[in-house]
């Protein structure tokens, strides 16, 4: 019985076996099949977010604190297009915002005293330090029994380890971004301070949403 030999090429003055390589766009493809997996992820991501929270919400009017867009492949002001009402802030200036739009800080909101039946704040308050300064300002617009729902990570052992290979990847736009990592009862305590809170919802075994009112 003849066995096949392996085919060889000659290197300068010495002989080795072929190598097989796969051609560069099968590389190029898998990459692209990747990008538009997470994709897909981020936005299902952030739009169930959204369906979880317009229940919550009350009639009337809504300031939406941090409406810039929440991944690169989600238009600024996501979440007031998705509910078709309110008014978006962020701290960086949207130019030509195609919804009512006013910059502004958190620490610092541009709005009068009672302004809003209902504030939300999606993953806004782990970017800041002076929590208990920013959720005084959210009490200050909102409307006597107004209604505040905020969404921030509930910092487990496992998540922070998640992020910080998270943020130097593919979420590389929030590198270095997360001042504030504390975990449930922490972010609890410091609602409570302000508001009563009528209910907390955990999604995706890490995403804490948090509704309260102010009393």
């Amino acid at each position: 019985m003849r066995t096949e030999r392996p085919a060889f090429r000659r290197v300068g003055n010495c002989s080795s076996r072929t190598q097989t390589r796969a051609p560069a766009f099968i590389y190029a493809r898998n990459v692209e099949t990747l990008e538009v997996m997470f994709r897909l992820l981020r936005e299902t991501f952030h739009k169930g977010r959204y369906k979880r929270i317009k229940p919550l919400l009350a009639q009337g009017t809504l300031l939406d604190i941090g409406c810039g867009k929440p991944c690169d492949s989600m238009p600024e002001g996501a979440f007031i297009k998705f509910m078709g009402r309110g008014t978006g802030m962020d701290i960086k200036d949207i130019p030509n915002a195609d919804f009512e739009f006013k910059q502004g800080d958190i620490l610092d909101i541009p709005f009068a005293a009672g302004s809003f039946d209902n504030v939300v704040a999606m993953h806004v308050l782990e970017h800041i330090t002076d929590v208990d300064r920013a959720l005084e300002n959210v009490k200050r617009v909102l409307k006597d029994d107004g209604v505040f729902v905020m969404t921030t990570p509930d910092c487990k052992w496992w998540w922070n380890i998640f992020w910080e290979v998270w943020e130097r990847t593919v979420g590389h736009m929030w590198h270095d971004e997360h001042p504030t990592k504390w975990g449930k009862k922490q972010w609890l305590a410091a609602m409570e301070r302000h508001f009563k809170v009528e209910s907390v919802q955990e999604r995706w075994g890490f995403e804490l949403i948090v509704k309260a009112r102010k009393g």
